[in-house]
């Protein structure tokens, strides 16, 4: 009985470890409470009602999608996203069910505001190869920014078919120069694969990404071909700390 017991908790402790302590698979018709949505290419260009974002829930995916031709980027701060309040630190994980075809781009986004963020995503060129790339973007003083990190090939073949996995994990600190960052990609979800870690930030206003306040997913083009998408994300999940993250596999 005792040992019958032992194995009932460990089992139990085993299924809460794997369990995310925030988790949206975007099933349904409607966002779920506390998300919101803004495409930046709509607010530079109102006008344009042809080239706006759409988002959409399509039941068991949300869809953020744009036709082609013209410039989604998020270097001009069109990208198209959906947020909901930080949850503080921990990973964040997504999966995006879609092809990349062209020049294209999704991720993750920790932003204290629209123009002051830390972008983590993944970037196809020219159908060719797809690279992960980590943006730090701070707007001061009327002047927007740009830090780019990494740019490491992922090994998956062009057109890329998905699913695609990346996780972000976050250790806050009050004191920018002290919160460090790890990006990391998957091919199926289970064994990870680093791409860039350490700290990104200094206290310096403009190499910064303020006080977070906002997390999110992301999609967008690039200015080499400004390619359409339709960014098909999976699920978000959020776990308070590697140690209650799935286990993963060796890769």
């Amino acid at each position: 009985l005792v040992t019958a017991l032992f194995l009932l908790v460990l089992l139990v402790v085993g299924i809460a470890q794997a369990d995310p302590h925030f988790q949206d698979d975007f099933n349904g018709a409607t966002l779920g409470a506390g998300w919101s949505t803004r495409d930046g290419y709509r607010e530079e260009l109102p006008g344009d009602t042809a080239n706006h974002a759409a988002f959409q829930m399509t039941g068991t995916q949300l869809s953020i999608s744009f036709p082609g031709g013209a410039e989604h980027n998020m270097w001009r701060l069109r990208h198209a996203q959906v947020s909901r309040p930080y949850l503080g630190s921990g990973v964040y994980e997504i999966k995006v069910d879609s092809a990349m075809t062209g020049d294209q781009q999704f991720g993750l986004v920790f932003q204290q505001d629209p123009s002051t963020f830390m972008l983590f995503m993944f970037y196809s060129y020219e159908g060719q190869v797809v690279r992960a790339y980590v943006e730090r973007f701070a707007l001061v003083n009327g002047q927007l920014n740009k830090t780019t990190f990494g740019g490491d090939i992922i090994p998956v073949g062009m057109p890329s078919p998905g699913p695609h996995y990346m996780r972000v994990v976050v250790e806050d600190n009050p004191n920018p120069s002290l919160r460090t960052w790890k990006f990391d990609w998957s091919p199926d979800g289970a064994g990870w694969n680093e791409i860039i870690s350490g700290v990104m930030e200094t206290n310096v206003p403009s190499e910064n990404a303020g006080v977070i306040q906002q997390v999110g997913l992301f999609a967008g083009n690039q200015p080499t071909a400004f390619s359409a998408f339709d960014a098909k994300f999976d699920h978000f999940r959020y776990y308070t700390s590697l140690a209650t993250a799935p286990l993963s596999k060796p890769a």
